[in-house]
């Protein structure tokens, strides 16, 4: 039972990877997906029932995260960008960028991979999850497209206000004021 979300968090890894050999958008792509965002969405919650939450767990999922995220975008971006706005490559760029401004900015301040769990960044990541369910519809590419930058920057600029690494802080709004 100690070890339950850990398991449950290495199987999306697993999954993530499995899908790499797996037809893109095809019902079997879709029920592996969906598996991965189902156990993206209840590990957590079961480390927290089950009182067995941990640095390593919380490193494990950001881990499966960008497993999962990495297979999804190769396996996802040669269709989408048959249908997604032009735009969006500049979205695209921006939200790297900012991203990796975070996590070196909290790389070098707090000497460990600084990876929030931030409300907006739980927001952004089923904004993206949902895409490849509605690629032609813009609306959502939209949404996704703001979420990512907003979430992206709310991150770096947590990393740069907060002078000690607190992974538990869920938002931007909850920062008190710094010296």
């Amino acid at each position: 039972m100690k070890n339950t979300a850990n398991i449950i968090t290495i199987s999306r890894i697993f999954i993530a990877v499995w899908l790499i050999f797996i037809k893109p958008l095809s019902p079997c792509f879709y029920i592996l997906y969906a598996v991965c965002g189902l156990t993206d969405m209840i590990d957590g919650t079961v480390a927290r029932i089950t009182n067995t939450q941990s640095k390593t767990g919380a490193l494990l999922d950001s881990v499966a995260d960008m497993v999962f995220c990495a297979v999804a975008a190769v396996k996802l971006l040669p269709t989408a960008f048959s249908v997604m706005p032009d735009w969006i490559y500049a979205v695209i760029l921006l939200v790297i960028t900012i991203r990796t401004a975070a996590y070196v900015t909290g790389f070098l301040k707090y000497h460990k991979f600084a990876s929030r769990h931030t409300y907006l960044n739980k927001l952004t990541g089923f904004a993206l999850f949902i895409v490849p369910y509605f690629l032609s519809t813009r609306i959502v590419w939209v949404i996704a497209a703001f979420l990512a930058v907003i979430s992206a920057g709310e991150e770096l600029i947590m990393n740069m206000k907060l002078k000690q690494f607190e992974p538990d802080r869920k938002s931007i709004i909850t920062l008190r004021s710094v010296d």
